[in-house]
């Protein structure tokens, strides 16, 4: 059993205590009330209070986290027990019954009239506070203040993720097309090379991924010439020091790879690619028949301004693009 259920189960212990006090409390109907007959007549609302408690935990059976179902049996079997255990303690007593002390028997002075609309007004007060109040709550359910407010663990968080590209001057190059073929033919490659020539930014093509449809109708006579391809891998391997048989799953999939029957066509090769892209890079390819997106991503980039569109290219800054790839929205297809 998770340690978890012991630490979270210790709430068993509020709602089991309630057993014995009532039954200990209770005042006798009649002098000489023997204790059958008290727990004749007490049973059937203690049962009653456990078993609702036993049916509203017991719902947590159901969860598919073995933590919350350990933890419904817990509470459970523990209430049951508890009533059990009540029951048989105080049958070993000779006179089950505490008599209140006399404070809790104190009764309000003055007529009953002033009480009740005493009692009345609290109830009418209760219920406006239960009708109005939740209205007037502010959730402040934003996960970002969860954080912890550290300068220096802020600090190195900013720095990190300027060592990895993420700041806030990139831009992304969205190619867009009717078809595959097209948007991967469009200037993206031409704005790759333009980022590149621009000191001190770096830049990376989803495009590169693809290749062209020239390129793609090539591939069987080109992959008839890379016989060589293989040993020359292995030997440049071993000249730096590399083990050349750690690569074997690389080498068993290149050699499956060049010997399949068959190539497919260039629409199945992008939706082969998007289908294989996971997380952000996900975001910036999309195959949705009409509408084909891909991104090229340079950064960063230090000129500032609006969003300039230049024949089917369009540079946005990172965050602000109008065009979501995942669900196929915006103008037609991008690679």
């Amino acid at each position: 059993m998770h340690v978890l259920v012991f630490v979270v189960g210790s709430l068993l212990g509020g709602v089991a205590v309630d057993y014995g006090f009532y039954l200990y409390l209770q005042p006798p109907l009649r002098p000489g009330e023997t204790y059958r007959e008290k727990v004749g007549r007490l049973l059937k609302p203690l049962l009653a209070s456990a078993l609702t408690t036993v049916l509203g935990f017991s719902m947590l059976l159901f969860s598919e986290l073995p933590l919350v179902r350990q933890l419904g049996v817990f509470v459970s079997a523990g209430l049951l027990c508890a009533l059990a255990g009540a029951l048989l303690w105080f049958a070993q007593i000779d006179e089950p019954f505490l008599e209140t002390r006399a404070f809790a028997r104190a009764r309000f002075a003055g007529g009953q009239a002033a009480v009740r609309r005493g009692a009345l007004a609290l109830l009418l007060l209760g219920a406006l506070v239960a009708v109005v109040g939740p209205w007037r709550l502010h959730w402040r359910d934003d996960i970002r203040e969860l954080e912890i407010p550290a300068p220096e663990l802020q600090s190195n968080d900013r720095a990190l993720r300027t060592l990895f590209g993420d700041t806030p001057d990139r831009t992304v190059y969205l190619t867009r097309g009717d078809t595959p073929a097209a948007a991967r033919a469009g200037p993206g490659p031409v704005s790759r090379l333009a980022c590149i020539g621009i000191p001190g930014h770096g830049a990376a093509s989803l495009g590169l991924a693809l290749p062209t449809a020239a390129d793609w109708q090539a591939l069987p006579d080109r992959n008839a010439a890379l016989d060589g391809f293989e040993p020359a891998l292995r030997a440049a391997l071993g000249r730096h020091s590399f083990d050349p048989e750690s690569f074997a799953p690389f080498f068993a999939a290149w050699r499956e790879w060049r010997a399949r029957p068959r190539w497919p066509d260039y629409d199945a090769v992008g939706r082969e690619l998007a289908g294989a892209l996971h997380g952000p890079p996900s975001l910036l390819m999309s195959l949705t028949p009409g509408r084909l997106l891909a991104g090229h991503d340079c950064g960063p980039f230090a000129r500032s301004g609006a969003a300039r569109r230049d024949g089917h290219r369009e540079r946005q800054p990172v965050g602000k693009r109008s065009t979501d790839c995942s669900r196929g929205t915006g103008p037609p297809p991008c690679v």
